[in-house]
């Protein structure tokens, strides 16, 4: 569980980017997406997360919202329990989907949040895109996007930044199916 003292950095991390000093740099700064890089999930529970981190991150995307701006949260793994407390404070976009991680499976992520959360990410990269096979890759993506058809809301993405482990074949075979359907 997270401790007192990195509690304490993150909130004051957080406050001064969602003091009135970071609504400046808002309003001079283009942007067309905030994006919150501290990973605010793990190994955070859900009590931890409404006490240290929700009421930050709820006036970042307000700020962002104020200027036109759209937010993503990025939070890693096993975040089911984290995403409605992302969808009440409005977040845009949830980056990663994590989808070898305990309750991350892409269809019922979509079906129970893409209708309210857009989602980015889900094409597992430590396992699925390293290793393929390459039917197998296909497959996933097919599935994920035939999962996220009904509702929208959907980045085809890796579940992180595709690395120099990921054969260019497999990288390639997961946006063939997605450039077919």
């Amino acid at each position: 569980m997270i401790g007192a003292a990195d509690a304490a950095i993150v909130a004051l991390l957080a406050q001064g980017l969602a003091s009135p000093a970071g609504d400046r740099v808002g309003e001079a700064i283009p942007a067309a997406m905030v994006w919150d890089a501290v990973d605010t999930a793990t190994p955070t529970s859900v009590e931890a997360f409404r006490a240290i981190f929700k009421p930050q991150l709820a006036r970042l995307v307000e700020v962002a919202h104020r200027h036109g701006v759209a937010y993503m949260q990025h939070s890693c793994g096993a975040i089911r329990p984290l995403i409605e407390e992302f969808i009440d404070i409005s977040a845009d976009l949830l980056n990663p989907i994590q989808t070898m991680a305990d309750g991350m499976d892409m269809a019922s992520v979509q079906r129970d949040y893409g209708s309210r959360i857009a989602l980015y990410g889900g094409i597992d990269t430590q396992h699925l895109l390293p290793n393929g096979p390459v039917e197998e890759i296909r497959r996933t993506v097919a599935d994920a996007v035939a999962s996220a058809d009904p509702w929208g809301g959907f980045i085809l993405s890796g579940s992180q930044g595709l690395m120099d482990d990921i054969p260019y074949a497999h990288a390639a075979a997961m946006l063939d199916p997605a450039l077919r359907a």
